[in-house]
């Protein structure tokens, strides 16, 4: 018996020695087929990368270099395309077409542009576009590759058969004298549009250029391959290894083994690869380590191995013997094992108070355990094994779709959950969910389900009290949103009232510093309006979410509005406020202009509140821009109390004050940094502080922005014939004027000497010179007096006094006799340079860089037109503001008084509020625009007044039957906009300020 086994062991040695070299072969042979599949893959993506070049130009008549580099960038050249060193295009050229062609180049930028070789040939096809365009693929900028048999060849052949096509083994021009590899082209032909393709002379006639990309083979290989397989190398040669036109060896040293007498290759392959029209030809070899060392010790471990087993053997049957009463041991063991893991398993379901199941599905037959009897009201003396007892418990309703499930996943799963309600034999109904398990045998049929059972009453219990709540929940929101609306209407109506005054009180005769006032009351109006719009948007409160709208923004506009609104809190403390505190470029950008608003005056109006002296500046840097976006960053600096370094990270949290006693005495409610930083988040902005206690702090925050396609940066007047002297300036003041004279050309120079102020000015060549003095040293006894002294030298002289609003009745009368321009704070560059206008004698219109209202011609129209309206106040706007368009107007107080009116009286429109008493506009609307109604005009354009202006509301306007909607406060541009809609014009122009 042991010389049988030995001979046994020696056939396997034998067949595992075969079976190694086997196994080595096959994964030779794939490995490759891997590399030729590999390369020739590659080529045909290569090769769709050329043709959606070439449908680049089939899509454009024109295509630029600027479209090309974008395509390069748009496919990810360098990244789904490795091993390319360039796509490009070629145009075809006749000789009399050169000398235009290289002047338009350069006329690109290109001033060297030729097209090389330099010589007069039938035709050229000049490189016009490569990318990546860098300093390798420049090198070819230009070159003339019809100029070059190889490439020549494969141009042509790629022009006949309007096919793809690859050029022979190349040197690229792109080479340098550094790792210089062989290349290869390849080409795709584009014709004329519309030309006809049909015979080769037709083709040659339309050829328009080449769409080509160039290869160096190394890359190439490198970028298909990595490293190659480990222990596998290979050639490439143009057509056949005999040739010897080798495109790329990845030995090491470049050893060629193919033929070669002293090439010893374990394995060796050759493959051929069609390449647009070239024959590529792969040969493949294995080197010495390819089969591994274990491998080769494979069929000598099996033989070390099976004397040793033959040995082992003897022993073992020996064993065996001895060993049979041990495995009966082991198998009691074995079985008390699985007993206590049944245990283990029936624990587990009894503390998760669950029933476990087995249906035997080819015998048809369920056992249940005792927690499983329980659950669905069994006991062991009434429980039918069929899956009768189970169905007769699931509810009626239920059964179907339970049924039905089990059925599919007896047919398609592994496992599946169900959820189900059972009926007890006490008619209690309980909610059951089951997870079960599908075990099948090996042709894939189900012969068992085994699953868990468990009752889930008490859990779709809460979940019916969770629905209820959210119900109830839902109903309060409802409630809520009712209230808003309410609310909405109540406030919306007053400020209607003071906004309409206001616009009415516009086309009075009113003074400069009246209209400054009026200003300031209207924009605060309207701002107070913007946050209550938002207050009162419920989808927005729901939400958590404020809506960015963006529009085309004057930034020098916004800053100034805001530096008026917070001048007069500055002035009550003494604190200089300059808003901006630099010349800033009449821009303007896409950007929500009341959220801007709002958090530029919440930070400014911080930096006031707890600033005790000293100043509160805003400037705007420009971090970067191109031609189309801005990025800025807005910075509110000021000279207060400083903010501890562990503390400023709580302040953009809601609710949170640094200094609580200071708040209280200041007032506010820990909400407008918290408010800021969302607004500046939504807007695609970051807001950051940094402070240093007994210092002051910087809030910023920065914001990329679109440059507005309309009212870009307005060339003003230059000043470059006038001097200008500013006496005493104040610190804070000194960059300011520096940065905007400098912008606007104005010689000027700054002093602390009333005596060189004069001389300075009265030496200057220049025509117009300007003297400013700030109200501030008017206390100064010895200045009044140089000035009283001195009238006959400012005769020539230009007297500017900046003054607080606040001080503009203390100025002393020698100084109002001579002032020339009394300008307020905070010093804002429009005034300044209207002011600089003045002196000029140029204060033409065009030039003014901000004006009060003036009245602007618009149309009148010959109308009558109902008010629907219920409030005095309303009544009282809209026919005022009616009246200067030349309309005519009668009123009605609710819906029945307007419904008589219109069944006696043609009327040219209706503008009907929606809520009002006795009958409310919605339900006017459907009535007149009834069929069977006695209105004279059923069709008459009616338009909708809301004070509500929450989100729907326009909707549910349309929906009755209006035709339009206005939101109150009514804006004035806003109803000549509607009116120019539905009224006819009577062609008179008047003068109306809106």
């Amino acid at each position: 018996m042991l010389l049988l086994s030995l001979m046994v062991t020696g056939w396997a040695w034998f067949v595992a020695s075969e079976a190694v070299q086997q196994r080595a072969s096959e994964r030779f042979e794939f490995t490759a087929s891997d590399i030729s599949t590999a390369i020739s893959k590659r080529m045909n993506e290569y090769e769709l990368a050329l043709r959606s070049g070439l449908a680049v130009f089939h899509a454009s008549d024109s295509v630029t270099r600027k479209d090309w580099e974008y395509f390069a960038d748009t496919i990810y050249l360098n990244k789904f395309f490795p091993g390319i060193q360039g796509l490009g295009y070629s145009v075809m050229l006749a000789p009399e077409e050169v000398a235009a062609h290289e002047s338009a180049i350069r006329q690109q930028g290109f001033d060297n542009y030729q097209i090389r070789p330099e010589g007069i040939r039938e035709q050229y096809s000049a490189i016009i576009f490569l990318e990546p365009f860098d300093w390798r693929n420049q090198r070819a900028f230009g070159y003339d590759m019809f100029s070059e048999p190889t490439r020549r060849e494969a141009m042509e052949r790629a022009r006949d058969t309007t096919d793809f096509a690859a050029s022979g083994r190349v040197t690229l021009v792109q080479e340098t004298e550094q790792d210089v590899q062989f290349g290869f082209l390849m080409y795709l032909p584009l014709y004329k549009k519309g030309s006809p393709l049909t015979y080769v002379e037709e083709r040659r006639e339309a050829l328009q250029g080449f769409v080509y990309a160039a290869f160096r083979i190394g890359d190439l290989m490198a970028g298909l391959l990595g490293s190659a397989q480990q222990n596998v190398n290979f050639e490439l040669y143009e057509g056949n290894p005999e040739k010897g036109v080798m495109l790329h060896n990845n030995a090491p040293n470049n050893v060629v083994h193919y033929n070669s007498p002293d090439s010893e290759d374990s394995f060796k392959a050759t493959h051929k690869i069609d390449v647009g029209g070239q024959t590529w030809s792969l040969y493949v070899y294995s080197d010495t380590g390819f089969i591994s060392q274990s491998e080769l010790n494979q069929p000598t471990f099996i033989v070390v191995t099976g004397i040793l087993l033959d040995i082992f053997l003897f022993f073992l049957i020996s064993y065996l013997a001895k060993g049979r009463n041990q495995a009966r041991v082991s198998e009691q063991r074995a079985i008390v094992d699985f007993q206590n893991s049944q245990q283990r398993l029936q624990l587990a379901a009894d503390a998760g108070n669950m029933g476990l199941a087995e249906w035997n599905l080819e015998e048809g037959k369920l056992y249940w355990d005792d927690r499983m009897l329980a659950l669905y009201g069994y006991t062991q003396g009434t429980f039918d094994d069929g899956m009768a007892a189970w169905q007769q418990r699931v509810h009626p309703e239920d059964q179907a779709e339970v049924i039905k499930q089990v059925e599919t996943a007896r047919q398609f799963k592994q496992h599946f959950d169900l959820q189900f309600r059972i009926v007890l034999p006490s008619k209690e109904i309980r909610h059951i969910a089951a997870s079960i398990v599908v075990e099948r045998n090996r042709t894939g049929q189900a012969v068992r389900m085994v699953g868990f059972h468990y009752d889930i009453s008490e859990h779709k219990q809460v979940e019916a009290i969770l629905k209820t709540e959210r119900d109830d929940a839902e109903s309060a929101n409802r409630s809520r949103g009712e209230f808003l609306a309410n609310m909405s209407h109540e406030i919306r109506t007053p400020i209607n009232g003071v906004m309409g005054a206001m616009n009415l009180l516009a086309d009075t005769p009113l003074s400069a510093s009246q209209h400054n006032l009026l200003n300031i009351s209207k924009r605060s109006a309207e701002s107070l309006l913007g946050i209550i719009n938002d207050i009162l948007d419920l989808s927005k409160i729901e939400s958590g979410k404020l809506e960015i709208i963006e529009e085309e923004v004057a930034l020098v506009n916004t800053l100034c509005d805001v530096a008026r609104l917070l001048s007069a809190k500055a002035e009550s403390k003494h604190i200089e406020l300059l808003c901006p505190a630099h010349y800033l470029d009449e821009v303007s950008v896409k950007v929500d202009g009341l959220r801007l608003r709002q958090v530029l005056t919440n930070l400014l109006n911080n930096a006031i509140k707890f600033t005790e002296q000293g100043s509160v500046k805003l400037s705007v840097d420009v971090l970067s821009q191109t031609s189309d976006k801005l990025k800025l960053r807005f910075n509110v600096v000021d000279t207060g109390q400083g903010i501890a370094a562990d503390q400023q990270a709580l302040l953009f949290q809601r609710f949170q004050q640094v200094d609580s006693s200071l708040t209280r005495r200041e007032g506010g409610s820990g909400l407008g940094l918290s408010i800021s930083k969302q607004l500046v988040e939504l807007m695609g902005g970051t807001i950051g502080v940094e402070s240093e206690l007994g210092i002051g702090s910087r809030f910023w925050f920065e914001l990329d922005l679109m440059k507005a396609t309309q009212n870009q940066p307005i060339k003003r007047r230059l000043f470059d014939d006038m001097q200008v002297c500013v006496l005493k300036p104040e610190e804070i003041y000194q960059h300011f004027y520096t940065s905007v004279f400098s912008a606007w050309d104005i010689a000027h120079t700054q002093t602390d000497d009333y005596s060189q102020a004069l001389e300075t000015l009265s030496s200057s060549a220049c025509p117009n010179k300007v003297l400013i003095v700030d109200a501030t040293y008017l206390n100064d006894k010895a200045l009044i007096a140089n000035l009283a002294a001195t009238t006959d030298k400012m005769h020539n002289i230009y007297l500017f006094v900046v003054c607080p609003q606040s001080m503009l009745a203390m100025i002393p009368q020698v100084v109002t006799d001579q002032a020339d321009q009394i300008i307020s704070k905070p010093l804002i560059q429009s005034e300044l340079y209207n002011a600089f206008l003045s002196v000029v004698a140029e204060n033409v219109e065009e030039n003014i860089m901000e004006q009060a209202p003036v009245a602007e011609s618009y149309k009148q129209f010959n109308a009558n037109v109902l008010v629907v309206e219920d409030n005095t106040t309303n009544i009282v706007i809209i026919q005022g503001l009616l009246k200067k368009f030349n309309v005519t107007t009668d009123v009605a107080e609710d819906g029945e008084q307007a419904l008589n009116l219109l069944a006696k009286n043609n009327y040219d429109l209706v503008l009907m509020d929606c809520q009002m008493p006795v009958m409310d506009g919605f339900e006017t609307t459907r009535t007149i625009r009834k069929a069977d109604s006695d209105i004279l005009n059923r069709e008459i354009p009616i338009i909708a007044l809301t004070a509500q202006a929450m989100r729907g509301d326009e909707a549910a306007c349309r929906e009755a039957g209006m035709d339009d909607y206005l939101s109150k406060p009514i804006e004035p541009r806003l109803l000549y906009d509607k009116l120019s809609k539905w009224l006819p014009e009577a062609g008179k122009d008047q003068l109306a300020s809106l």
